[in-house]
């Protein structure tokens, strides 16, 4: 196979996508869904947890062929249903890491979704050290990127 990012996923196989895939898949029994205040529950079809970019693709095009819908899930802090779904779930937990750290005057912080706020503490703190980080506008930003 050529480059990942190359790739033409629609010359993919179904049976080697399903094989891909499958590294990342949660077992069936772990695919109930629930929010943190155990308000609201589902059962999607899969939960995945991709590690890449490329896994991501695929998913989405597993998801194209079989016409299911796919939802990104956090650690389910929603106080809604917003995650929840009978198709595809997604959690990016997976993906939590940091491509670039600036500690200039002007901060910037590059990441890849699924990177946690508690996390980012742990990582960008010894970066931080000469000035207050406000986490309000972290947040939003983090939400951005």
């Amino acid at each position: 196979m050529s480059s990942q990012f190359e790739t033409n996923l629609e010359d993919i196989p179904l049976q080697s996508l399903y094989a891909l895939l499958r590294p990342i898949t949660l077992p069936q029994k772990q695919t109930r869904f629930s929010n943190w205040g155990r308000a609201y529950h589902c059962t999607p079809v899969a939960i995945f947890e991709p590690q890449s970019l490329f896994q991501c693709r695929l998913i989405l095009e597993l998801a194209r062929r079989e016409g299911k819908t796919v939802r990104a899930a956090g650690v389910g802090h929603s106080p809604s249903d917003l995650a929840c779904t009978s198709g595809y779930m997604v959690r990016l937990t997976k993906m939590n890491r940091l491509i670039q750290v600036s500690s200039s005057s002007d901060v910037g912080i590059s990441k890849i979704h699924g990177l946690l706020i508690v996390e980012l503490d742990y990582i960008t703190i010894p970066f931080f050290t000469s000035f207050p980080i406000n986490y309000a506008l972290l947040t939003s930003s983090l939400c951005d990127l």
